[in-house]
């Protein structure tokens, strides 16, 4: 009998590990050195998807990238409200896209990835 309780509790033992650059508040791993804190929200996003960002600026450009590198949406940062108006550019019906921000002077503010879904 203790050999079947042995066998048992070293076959129950789990390990998880966690990357150290894990930040759980905002369910994002972030790069060593990283101090632009751009916010997406909701995720996943349906109709839109709020953009809250302390680097840019209203008339920054806003790029929305699918994975295959097809850029699917271009326009001003304006309030940060960006609206998915059209199905036909994003026609799966969820996916994981990409959104990069850059300032008018073509430096590079921050991209992270959200999730669309249209239900």
């Amino acid at each position: 009998m203790k050999k079947i309780t042995q066998l048992f509790l070293t076959m129950t033992v789990v390990a998880f590990i966690v990357p150290s650059n894990l930040n759980a508040s905002d369910h994002q791993a972030k790069a060593p050195g990283d101090s632009v804190k751009m916010k997406l929200y909701p995720c996943p996003a349906t109709s839109q998807i709020q953009i809250e960002s302390d680097k840019a600026r209203p008339d920054a450009t806003v790029h929305i990238l699918a994975l295959d590198g097809k850029e699917v949406y271009r326009g001003r940062f304006g309030n940060g409200i960006i609206l998915f108006n059209d199905d036909a550019k994003y026609p799966a019906r969820s996916a994981v896209y990409v959104i990069k921000v850059t300032n008018p002077d073509g430096k590079y503010v921050e991209s992270k990835q959200f999730v669309k879904f249209r239900g």
